[in-house]
């Protein structure tokens, strides 16, 4: 029987070397990926696909990250079985901070990488509470930078609220994640985006207590990871080549 779960936006191939499990921002979910090739070098780029929203809109968003994670990770297990590394960006990277701990403590293959996009460190004095200190014509205005098909008035007035309400209960979800600083047993690369005023470089830097860390300062936003794949792409795909070649 061919593997198959929803939590992937589609289904992976049994035909590649390696995979790239990338996890979106809050407020939105796998479409961030959207304009990512779906295969790039050596891997497969696969967008997870969290409940609430797009395809998952009528599930109930999750509450807290490590319920999230419980849920997750037996659906992701059959697709570990070959070099993978995973990708998070801003809340994406905590949802992959707690996935990882988890596969640490189940003693499954754990990811070959882990990339950290415009997130600070899980046990960061710095995060939240975010979800109270922003009004929802605040929220509204981060989601006009986002790949949402919104510019439709009548489209807009009928997913805006929703999108909203989601991108309050992700922000919640951030803000109540405060793990105990855990080592983790793979390399970390974080990425910083040159005019995120919101993520400068030295708030990544927080990274450094949990692994070895490689550190890049790339151009664009806080969004856009959505457009600069080409920027990435090639870093991941140098990282996964030196894997394969050991194997």
């Amino acid at each position: 029987m061919e593997k198959s779960t929803k939590w992937l936006l589609r289904q992976p191939s049994p035909h590649v070397e390696a995979r790239l499990f990338c996890f979106s921002f809050a407020g939105i979910g796998a479409s961030a990926y959207r304009l990512w090739p779906i295969f790039s070098g050596n891997f497969e780029v696969c967008p997870v696909q969290l409940p609430g929203r797009e395809n998952r809109a009528g599930e109930l968003p999750y509450k807290n990250i490590e319920d999230l994670t419980n849920d997750l990770l037996p659906a992701l297990l059959p697709f570990l079985d070959r070099p993978y590394a995973l990708f998070g960006h801003c809340m994406g990277a905590l949802v992959v901070h707690d996935l990882t701990l988890k596969l640490k403590q189940q003693n499954v293959r754990m990811p070959d990488h882990f990339y950290v996009s415009a997130s600070r460190a899980p046990h960061s004095s710095h995060r939240g509470p975010v979800h109270l200190a922003l009004s929802d014509e605040e929220l509204a205005s981060n989601l006009q930078n986002t790949n949402l098909a919104l510019s439709d008035p009548k489209l807009s007035s009928i997913l805006l609220p929703h999108t909203i309400q989601l991108l309050r209960n992700d922000l919640a979800m951030c803000d109540r994640y405060q793990p105990t600083p855990s080592v983790i047993s793979c390399p970390i690369t974080t990425f910083a985006w040159r005019n995120d005023q919101g993520m400068p470089f030295e708030e990544l830097q927080g990274w450094r207590a949990y692994s070895d860390v490689s550190e890049y300062l790339v151009d664009g936003d806080h969004f856009a990871v959505q457009n600069e794949s080409n920027t990435l792409l090639p870093i991941i795909d140098a990282n996964f080549a030196q894997v394969i070649s050991k194997k």
